[in-house]
């Protein structure tokens, strides 16, 4: 708490993300070892999040805990059924592949046999800050490329490449669900936070009335009208000087320092897990590292 002592903690996995794009490391197994051992309980991927030239019996449930990428996403050339990123709700797009595509999604299948990715398995996801997607060449996906991603990408004039995929009327939308969604169950709906908000909402809402918009500083959708109820805020991911504006304003503020020396924010009013490096952390923040790891203010 501001002026005064206090002390509270609030801990995120956070792990850093590759630039490999479709450059293999050795074999199929040390390929995903190494996949396995950098996003195992991972919350937040700091870059890019690359899963590329896997096999079908490869378990991939590690990637249930992630929440937000602040890069791209990259799934390519590989072999399985479905991306396990059901918790994934954010993707920032820092870092585009091609210069162009916050997700990209092609060639998932092989050349013989009937294995190949037939879902995307991205239900929570809601919003794409920067950048378009690509999702080409994958022959068995008939869901997912049938997403209403305007929606979802919030820049109205960013690329959206979808063709060569599974036909869509091969699995239809259960009934609850319209003509969007995620797979075939009535758990699988997508969720719409942008093109059914009222005129007169600035941004993301929780329902088509004027008074169910999201605040101005929400990103990903909200579960009420106050910037508390934000899932992400828009805000918590600026620069410096935007985040040193922001904390004047704030009650509270909980920070640690991880492994790899990096301080991990969380604002109260923001319910959102942020980072920043440490020298602009420096710069408008004055604490006493304790040896818990944790920051005293």
């Amino acid at each position: 708490h501001f002026g005064e002592s206090y002390l509270l903690c609030v801990f995120a996995v956070v792990c850093p993300g590759t630039q490999n794009g479709l450059s293999s490391t050795g074999s199929q197994e040390n390929q995903y070892n190494l996949i396995k051992d950098r996003y195992d309980g991972c919350e937040i991927v700091m870059g890019n999040l690359e899963i590329t030239q896997i096999e079908s019996n490869w378990d991939l449930s590690f990637l249930k805990t992630i929440r937000e990428v602040t890069g791209y996403i990259l799934v390519a050339m590989n072999h399985f059924q479905e991306i396990p990123l059901g918790q994934l709700r954010v993707i920032r797009g820092n870092n585009l592949y091609e210069r162009r595509f916050a997700l990209s999604v092609f060639f998932n299948y092989p050349k013989d046999g009937s294995n190949g990715l037939r879902q995307l398995g991205l239900m929570n996801l809601t919003e794409i800050l920067e950048g378009g997607v690509q999702i080409i060449n994958n022959k068995y996906l008939s869901y997912g490329p049938w997403i209403y991603w305007q929606d979802i990408i919030r820049d109205n004039s960013a690329p959206i490449d979808i063709q060569y995929n599974g036909e869509r009327g091969w699995c239809p939308c259960h009934r609850s669900c319209g003509d969007y969604c995620w797979g075939p169950n009535n758990d699988q709906c997508q969720i719409l936070t942008k093109t059914v908000c009222a005129p007169q909402c600035n941004g993301r809402c929780f329902g088509t009335s004027p008074r169910d918009c999201c605040h101005i500083e929400c990103a990903a959708g909200c579960k009420g009208p106050l910037d508390m109820d934000c899932f992400v805020s828009a805000l918590c991911l600026s620069s410096a000087d935007n985040t040193k504006r922001k904390l004047s304003l704030m009650s509270s503020a909980f920070i640690y320092r991880n492994a790899s020396n990096v301080l991990i924010m969380t604002l109260q009013s923001c319910r959102y897990t942020f980072i920043l490096s440490l020298m602009k952390v420096c710069f408008f923040l004055s604490a006493v590292f304790l040896s818990d790891g944790c920051e005293h203010f």
